[in-house]
Order: C-alpha cells, then sequence, then structure tokens
C-alpha cells in the first residue's frame, strides 16, 4: 500500500495502549528486513532515516526505496525523517516524500526550540504531514556512537505543557532516563516524570534511545502514554555481528549479497521481537 502518515497510527497506539516501532534504515537490505518483520506480525510500522545519511546515502535515495517496498507491503508502512536539525532537513524530506517529519530543536533554549519547531510544523500542515518535536534532550549521540548519557536533560513537565500548547507538534519526544547508543549501566527511568507529562499532554509520546533497554521499563513506558519507540543501535549491532560471524567462520560467497541473507534475517527476526514487547503486533 502508498506509504501513510503516521498521525492516525500514533494516535490509535495510544488510545489503544501500544507502541509502534521506528527503526532506523540505512540500505535497500535494512528496509527490507523491516518491512519483513511488519508483513510477517501484521504490525504498522515507521521506517526512519537518520537526516545525517543524507550526505552519505542520500535521503532521496532511501525514500525511493522504501516508497518501493512500501507499496508491495500489505500493512501500514510510514517513512519518518530522524533527527532533522533544522529547516532545511525538513523541507528535503517533505521534497522526497516522506510522511512524518522529526524536528530536533532539543539542544536549543525553550523558545527557540518553539520557534524553529512552530515554523517546520506550519509548513508540514499546509501539505498534511504530522511532526514530531523533543523537549529536554536525550543523551548520548543521534548518529549511535556508544557514550554515556552526560548530556541529557530531563523533560520538565511545565516546559514539556508548554512547547505542546505553542509549538503544533502531533508527537512529542521526553527525555526520562533513556541514552542513544549503548548504556555503560543499567538505565533508571523516571516513570513518575513520564506519568506526570502524559496526564497533561494527550498527543502520542515518543522514546528515543530505547537500544537495550529493559523489556520490563519498556512495557511499564507504553502503559503511560508513550506510542513511537525508537530503535536503531541494537539492529545496527546485531548486523555488524552477524555479519563478522559468517565471515569469520567461513561462509562461502560467491556473490556480494551472499554476505548479507544472515545478518539481515537477524535483524528481521529482532525487529519482529519488538513489535511484540511493543504489543503492535496484529495492529495494521
Amino acid at each position: 500500500m502508498p506509504l501513510v502518515s503516521s498521525k492516525d497510527v500514533l494516535q490509535q497506539a495510544r488510545a489503544e495502549g501500544y507502541a509502534v516501532g521506528a527503526f532506523n534504515v540505512f540500505n535497500m537490505e535494512s528496509v527490507k528486513a523491516v518491512i519483513a518483520a511488519a508483513e510477517r506480525e501484521r504490525s504498522p510500522v515507521l521506517i526512519q532515516v537518520w537526516s545525517g545519511l543524507d550526505s552519505f546515502v542520500g535521503l532521496d535515495v532511501l525514500a525511493a526505496i522504501v516508497r518501493c517496498e512500501a507499496e508491495k507491503a500489505s500493512v501500514p508502512v510510514v517513512l519518518h525523517l530522524d533527527h532533522g536539525m533544522n529547516a532545511e532537513h525538513a523541507a528535503k524530506g517533505i521534497k522526497n516524500g516522506f510522511t512524518s517529519i522529526m524536528i530536533d530543536g532539543s539542544s536549543l533554549p525553550l523558545e527557540e526550540n518553539i520557534s524553529v519547531t512552530k515554523e517546520v510544523a506550519r509548513i508540514a500542515h499546509a501539505v498534511g504531514i504530522p511532526v514530531e518535536g523533543e523537549i529536554g534532550h536525550v543523551g548520548g549521540e543521534e548518529g549511535g556512537d556508544h557514550q554515556e548519557a552526560d548530556d541529557m536533560v530531563e523533560t520538565s513537565v511545565e516546559e514539556a505543557v508548554a512547547f505542546y500548547e505553542r509549538s503544533g507538534v502531533d508527537t512529542l519526544a521526553v527525555s526520562i532516563g533513556t541514552s542513544h547508543g549503548k548504556y555503560k549501566q543499567e538505565p533508571k527511568l523516571n516513570i513518575g516524570l513520564l506519568r506526570d507529562i502524559a496526564a497533561r499532554i494527550p498527543i502520542p509520546l515518543v522514546l528515543h534511545g530505547s537500544s537495550y533497554t529493559p523489556d520490563e521499563m519498556i512495557r511499564e513506558v507504553i502503559r503511560y502514554g508513550i506510542a513511537k519507540i525508537n530503535v536503531a543501535t541494537e539492529m545496527n549491532d546485531a548486523v555488524i555481528a552477524q555479519t563478522t560471524k559468517d565471515i569469520t567462520q567461513g561462509l562461502q560467497a560467491k556473490y556480494a549479497s551472499d554476505l548479507t541473507y544472515g545478518a539481515y534475517a537477524l535483524m528481521a527476526d529482532k525487529v519482529g521481537q519488538k513489535m511484540r514487547l511493543f504489543g503492535s503486533s496484529g495492529k495494521a
């Protein structure tokens, strides 16, 4: 089916108490792995492209691959721009057919974050595309470097409410203790903070940096309004580990593509596991 907007997909998830996985992709095989998992699980899915890949793969190239594969799928597929850092990123995403846009002004002062996000929302909404913003700042590196979350800024309830009311966002990413990349110690999530935010903000909430977060913590955040969960590092690590294993154990590859089969089959399996954890299986 054609690509769909994230708005209805995520509103339904929040209303019914489950979350939809947003999985970062970086080439054709990763796109096919995510969609294969969604088909098997009968789950809606967000396929994310990190804006930083534009200088290497190209947002236009990855968008074309996702659009082609989504049209062959029988489940809802959203194409989401992950961590657009400015209005130019957002405009390029819109131009290339993304059906959901994130503008990340979380490192800016509150008023600047609201201003930048509001302008992107104005442009995107004019063509029917929903927008995700972030308040507070999730630690680590969006590019996946395995660093400590020492730059994490926890979301303030009052700032979150002001941001929601004035920016026009359709979904809101909050910082409650997760981190991009790998944890060096088990995370401690501020569930009370999430509960307070969810009580005052009705739109779907987003969890960034979910890789390697314990399953019981994931289930708990879903109970308190998290409807979109980003997964990148955990899938990336699985692909690298399986490819390395295949090569070191003497995989006999006749074609270069032979090197990808095991890694992306594993990625599809792991995506399916996340969908079952998030409760989105069977919701397509």
